[in-house]
């Protein structure tokens, strides 16, 4: 994915950070049915962006694969911190 693109995602899903971040939480991480890196076996969080909050335009599979990212990261160091260098 070009640096561009991956800029352009983090942007959007900074539009409404802290809601996107709870919804991924109830409908990916917490969600005992959702339990694989993909969230996409109902695709509760797809969903979500497809019928209840279509104004918001996040790409779902960028998000999913980010916060995943983000998940792992945290979890292989013994000091958690993440950064993102462009």
């Amino acid at each position: 994915m070009p640096t561009d693109q991956v800029k352009e995602n983090i942007k959007m899903i900074n539009e409404n950070g802290e809601k996107n971040i709870v919804t991924y939480t109830k409908n990916c991480y917490l969600n005992a049915y959702e339990n694989d890196e993909t969230c996409s076996i109902i695709n509760d969080f797809d969903n979500y962006y497809t019928i209840i909050d279509p104004s918001n335009k996040i790409d779902t599979n960028f998000f999913k694969k980010f916060a995943d990212y983000v998940d792992n990261k945290l979890k292989d160091n013994t000091i958690p911190m993440v950064t993102i260098t462009f």
